[in-house]
């Protein structure tokens, strides 16, 4: 599926995208998200891979690799922002 990484979705194509956030992004390899957890102020994480069965994004932080649920990619107090 070809959509640009900024695109928006319907609210029926999130629910059966899990790669889409609930702000309606589509997360895809390579981006760079900002987390807005002000405990991590000024991390920026780039997104090295990307479960799409389970909604996972999959990135390196000081040398070990974590995952995140997609579902909690939003501009939030604990969440993360996409830089453009």
């Amino acid at each position: 599926m070809n959509v640009p990484s900024e695109s928006h979705a319907t609210p029926s194509s999130v629910a059966l995208d899990k790669t889409i956030t609930p702000e309606g992004i589509r997360v895809e390899v390579g981006q760079r998200w900002r987390d807005t957890d002000p405990r991590c102020h000024g991390r920026i994480i780039e997104i090295e891979r990307i479960d799409e069965l389970n909604g996972l994004a999959y990135y390196k932080a000081g040398g070990i690799r974590n995952r995140i649920r997609i579902s909690r990619m939003q501009r939030r107090h604990t969440g993360f922002e996409l830089v453009r």
